[in-house]
């Protein structure tokens, strides 16, 4: 599955507390986030788990669609 629009997605978002973005990085087939505060990495987390749940349904859609061309 592509994770760069979850990576994207995720580095767009800033902290309400400190005004920083999150540096995201794909390694292998998990996401790394590393910023400022344990609060707002929490709302990356389950920012993550949406971005993720589109990501694969439109990757399904992709693959449904080759399949009956």
């Amino acid at each position: 599955m592509n994770l760069q629009p979850v990576k994207m997605g995720l580095q767009r978002m800033t902290c309400p507390e400190h005004h920083e973005h999150p540096e995201v990085t794909i390694v292998g087939d998990e996401i790394q986030l590393k910023c400022c505060c344990e609060r707002f990495k929490a709302t990356l987390v389950e920012e993550s788990k949406s971005l993720l749940a589109k990501a694969a349904k439109d990757e399904l859609e992709k693959q449904i669609k080759k399949i009956f061309k």
